[in-house]
């Protein structure tokens, strides 16, 4: 069918003539994204608000597909099983996982029950006991089940390239442990008076252990606004830095994060061996508070908006996770 071609309006020519300019104009201001009065706002300072909103977007999206892809996985292995035993997945996984699961002992219940007895709303142990043994039971079952799954993937060898988001940050030169060729680094961000970072340091410690010559971990400030004494232990790590003594005075201020006044901090400093003078000096200065600056607007960047969060390979880890949420990502990044 043939378009019958008309006369435009004079005003449509009028306009497709001022397009041209239009698109020049917006070429040439490509990353403003909007005008307040004759103030910019560009690109970069948008995606700079919205970092952290869209960290947790783009691992939303990311944690999607992976359960769907572990699912697909599955699916696939349980019917190629099947199929090699001449069953229907749901008598393989009957014979598999229903036949196998045993019913929970008393003693199990029992040590269920009291492990768990301030969440039963005062139910006791024989009210509650169905519950338990059904709650028990399902647990076996989903433990044979992934040793199931985890053995028939082993023997098919299966190989995953869905690669996790990951989010560039730099170092910037801060002080770091482990090999400075370490196959993954871990960059965090930090605030000494933090008490989610106290508790997350106990589960650094165990990563130090089990992971010592695989890992790098560097150390990057995040003091915040609402703790009185942290911007001030942090400079007072810098200046520890500055005297070779910075891993034993981030140990110190660990261990003190109660007791971080200025005055406590001069005598970590003398327990620790440092120049009394010399890091007296440098406190009071403030000469470290621009690196501590720098420091926390490369996390800003990035995507943190609390404390602790760690970077593992470019991979976002928010809060004080358990040491199962490391160790699982790091082997992920060890293999790769």
């Amino acid at each position: 069918m043939k378009l019958k071609m008309t006369a435009l309006p004079a005003a449509v020519i009028a306009f497709l003539a001022l397009v041209p300019l239009a698109l020049a104009g917006a070429a040439q201001q490509p990353d403003v994204l909007a005008k307040v009065g004759e103030k910019n706002i560009t690109k970069a300072q948008v995606l700079e608000a919205a970092a952290p909103q869209l960290a947790e977007l783009r691992q939303k999206e990311y944690d999607i597909l992976k359960n769907s892809l572990d699912q697909v996985i599955d699916e696939m292995l349980l019917e190629k099983a099947a199929k090699e035993k001449g069953q229907s997945v749901d008598d393989f996984l009957k014979a598999e996982i229903e036949e196998k699961a045993d019913t929970p002992t008393d003693a199990e219940v029992q040590a269920f029950y009291d492990k768990y007895k301030n969440r039963l709303g005062g139910r006791t142990l024989e009210q509650a006991k169905p519950q338990l043994v059904q709650r028990l039971s399902l647990m076996k079952k989903q433990e044979l089940f992934s040793e199931l799954v985890g053995n028939l993937r082993k023997a098919a060898s299966v190989s995953i390239y869905l690669d996790p988001p990951r989010v560039k940050v730099d170092e910037g030169g801060n002080p770091y442990w482990g090999p400075k060729n370490a196959k993954v680094t871990i960059i965090e961000f930090s605030d000494y008076q933090c008490p989610y970072c106290g508790r997350a340091e106990k589960t650094i410690k165990q990563i130090k252990e089990k992971y010592a010559g695989k890992i790098r971990l560097v150390f990057r400030d995040f003091p915040l606004s609402f703790h009185p004494n942290s911007q001030k232990a942090h400079e007072a790590a810098g200046c520890a830095l500055e005297q070779g003594k910075f891993w034993p005075m981030h140990d110190k201020l660990f261990e003190n994060q109660q007791a971080l006044e200025v005055d406590k901090l001069y005598g970590y400093a003398s327990e620790l061996g440092l120049d009394a003078e010399k890091f007296k000096a440098c406190l009071d200065s403030g000469s470290r508070s621009a690196e501590i600056t720098g420091d926390q607007k490369a996390g800003a960047a990035a995507g943190v908006s609390g404390t602790p969060a760690f970077f593992i390979n470019g991979r976002f880890v928010s809060g004080a996770q358990p040491f199962d949420t490391f160790a699982e990502i790091i082997d992920e990044e060890l293999a790769r």
